[in-house]
């Protein structure tokens, strides 16, 4: 029971989580230059980048999943007229034949504006493992997208937060980015799951409970 009622508790935080992420994105784009990077929670906060980007250094955030296929999803820099770097995820490509051959990556149109929504990023449990002999090379495939560890790669401060271009940006590529993985109709389905089994328990407990012995 207690299990059920905390799956219906998760469905109540995701809804306000959803609501939440859905009224931010509303909102009218600032420049990112004017949003502090510490400041309470900036996930989904849109932002206008003006600068341009730097395509000699990137990466591939591998394990990546869109409509059955395997790949990447693609961190470019991207420096803002302020000299700061932001890292930028274009969306999603397609891995090539093997992990060593490099996925075709569609040409960056030439703007001097960019429009997205910023990304907390999560520490993945994989690290990186790059050896040493591989430092020069690019693009870099990463397990995880945060910048405060990719800076160390790249060799320059990166803004502390990701910025996922909008679907409707000149260079933006295929997606899936859900505001959460679980929706709250899959917790729901989780909560009758775990009451439907204390109820069968329960009529399970009272039937052998109270059963006349046999002869």
């Amino acid at each position: 029971m207690k299990l059920g009622f905390w799956q219906l508790e998760r469905a109540s935080e995701k809804e306000v989580l959803i609501a939440e992420h859905e009224a931010r994105r509303t909102l009218s784009p600032v420049p990112i230059s004017d949003v502090p990077a510490v400041t309470g929670d900036l996930s989904g906060l849109p932002v206008l980048l003006k600068g341009q980007y730097e395509g000699e250094k990137f990466f591939l955030l591998d394990n990546r999943v869109l409509s059955g296929r395997v790949g990447f999803e693609l961190l470019l820099p991207f420096r803002i007229d302020s000299g700061q770097l932001v890292l930028v995820n274009r969306g999603f490509v397609v891995m090539g034949r093997t992990r060593d051959e490099i996925p075709v990556i569609p040409a960056l149109k030439p703007v001097e504006i960019a429009e997205g929504n910023i990304y907390l990023a999560q520490n993945s449990l994989f690290s990186l493992t790059e050896d040493s002999s591989e430092v020069t090379r690019w693009p870099r495939i990463v397990q995880q997208s945060n910048p405060e560890i990719l800076q160390a790669l790249l060799g320059e401060p990166l803004y502390p937060h990701v910025v996922r271009l909008k679907f409707n940006d000149p260079n933006a590529l295929p997606r899936y980015w859900p505001t959460t993985v679980m929706q709250p109709e899959k917790h729901r389905a989780y909560a009758t799951q775990w009451f439907a089994m204390a109820f069968t328990i329960t009529l399970a407990f009272a039937f052998f409970s109270f059963r006349k012995p046999d002869d």
